[in-house]
Order: C-alpha cells, then structure tokens, then sequence
C-alpha cells in the first residue's frame, strides 16, 4: 500500500487490499463511510467485533500503520483535496471532524509543509 506525504494516496476501495483479512477490511469500510466523524478506536475496535489491541495490531501488520495513523492520512487527504477545490480551511476542519482549527492547522502543516491558508492561496494564483 503507498502511501505519500504531500499527496497521500491511501486505499480507497478494500478489492485492492486481498491480503488483508476480515477484521482489517471492515475497519477500512467504517473509515471510509465515516471519513467526516470523529473516529475513535473504541468505534473501529466495535465494529470489527474485535478488541483494540488485536485489531492495532493486525492493521499495522497489514497495513504498516496503525489504524490512527491510517484515519489521519485519509482526513488529510480529503482536507487537502477540499482545500484545493476553494472551500474555506475552517469549514474543511469541522466537515473532517477536528472542533477544534488549531489542532487541524497544526496537523496539515505537519503533513503538507504549509498552512492551509497557504494552499489555498497558492491554488488562488493564477
């Protein structure tokens, strides 16, 4: 699985995941259908029916990183996507599921290098 820092490409369809399991794949679809929420492991962990520790442990072997990892990349993603396409940063922060701006502009400028105010100004430039 490849994934980038800068353009993240993470799995968006779990058919091109075959080596993972049961318990990997359906913590995928509960993150792909609840991208926009906040998500918890106690949420992936109930849903999969399994307990944290196996399913931390089973994701990070298939996936090579931990499912928290894994929900931030694809927030990401969808921020900078979003980001790119005009919408406000403060909007983008709340629609991915961060009530707080802070903690979102903290993270995305860790992830892409720059502000999300940055990339949308730089997307704003002829």
């Amino acid at each position: 699985v490849a994934l980038f820092y800068g353009k993240i490409q993470a799995p968006t369809r779990t058919a091109s995941l075959p080596q993972a399991d049961e318990a990997v794949l359906s913590a995928i679809h509960y993150v792909d259908t609840h991208l926009f929420e906040k998500i918890r492991l106690d949420d992936l962990a109930k849903y999969t029916a399994r307990s944290k520790s196996f399913l931390c442990h089973r994701f990070e072997a298939q996936m090579g990183i931990s499912p928290g990892q894994y929900i931030l990349q694809k927030k990401m993603a969808v921020a900078q996507k979003l980001i790119e396409e005009g919408h406000p940063p403060t909007t983008v922060a709340h629609q991915i599921g961060y009530s707080n701006y802070g903690t979102f502009y903290r993270i995305y400028r860790q992830f892409f290098g720059q502000t999300p105010s940055d990339a949308k100004s730089i997307r704003e430039k002829p």
